[in-house]
């Protein structure tokens, strides 16, 4: 599945965009006016408020071609149906340098040997500040945007096991699944839906005690059906199934207040049992 770029952006990383701005502006218009001082030889330096309109200029156009560049990958991935997002930045972090320095050569009014000695400070500072912050980010952003995926497929493959138990199964046999493994066997399902990317490595990576579906027609019923096991998801929390059919997601904390509700008490004693080492 395409993958959105909305998945990818947080909040915390406007202050590396504030971050990168500003080190565009100001940083490179001080190498600018360092490189035309000291290359061009002049008496005066050029001010710093001409070199940061040069900076803001060439930056603005460098931005929108590499938006423009973007976002065409990013439409071909989508009809596609193929991810391009990781291309489509790249593309982006090689076309920026070189419309910066096509600008700068415009705005410069030199040859284009000298207007590339010229940007090659600034420009370069970009592609290096760009890849930098471009880690920062991007790479934290990936393992987010991996666990949130993990998690959805976890509460995807519980719903899907509840409504094969619950929906059908029980109203057809007059009883609940001996075990998931049943399921499978009576074509329900695949036998993938009972792995949790939680616990890839095990066939079966959810805990379901075979108990009659008592308040799945109670919206505010609070009762376990189905769960991931201990240690899922690196331990930062589970994927839970009510028997109303509502999906969660809890944090371990909120799950085992979960099953210290009178509720849960058949569900939790056999679950501590499952996972006692």
């Amino acid at each position: 599945m395409f993958e959105k770029l909305g998945h990818y952006t947080h909040w915390w990383m406007l202050p590396m965009l504030g971050l990168f701005l500003a080190a565009w502006l100001i940083g490179g218009g001080y190498l600018l006016r360092a490189s035309l001082h000291k290359k061009l030889a002049q008496r005066r330096p050029p001010r710093v408020g001409q070199c940061v309109l040069h900076m803001f200029l060439a930056g603005t156009a460098a931005g929108l071609a590499g938006l423009v560049v973007a976002y065409l990958l990013y439409v071909i991935g989508s009809r596609a149906d193929t991810r391009l997002l990781l291309p489509a930045g790249l593309a982006a972090v090689l076309v920026m340098p070189l419309v910066a320095y096509m600008m700068l050569f415009g705005l410069l009014n030199l040859s284009a040997r000298q207007s590339l000695s010229l940007a090659l400070p600034p420009v370069g500072g970009l592609i290096l500040l760009t890849l930098v912050l471009g880690a920062a980010a991007g790479i934290p952003a990936t393992v987010i945007r991996h666990r949130e995926r993990d998690q959805n497929l976890a509460l995807r493959n519980l719903l899907l096991i509840h409504r094969a138990a619950v929906g059908s199964y029980e109203p057809s046999f007059g009883k609940p699944p001996r075990d998931l493994s049943e399921l499978v066997e009576r074509n329900y399902f695949d036998a993938k839906v009972l792995q949790s990317p939680g616990l890839p490595g095990r066939q079966v990576g959810f805990f379901y005690l075979p108990t009659p579906a008592r308040g799945k027609d109670d919206p505010n019923s609070r009762r376990i059906f189905a769960c991931d096991m201990l240690g899922s998801h690196g331990g930062r929390g589970r994927a839970v199934v009510l028997v109303s059919g509502q999906p969660m997601w809890l944090k371990e904390k909120a799950f085992q207040a979960l099953l210290d509700e009178p509720d849960n008490e058949q569900f939790a004693e056999a679950l501590r049992a499952a996972e006692a080492p």
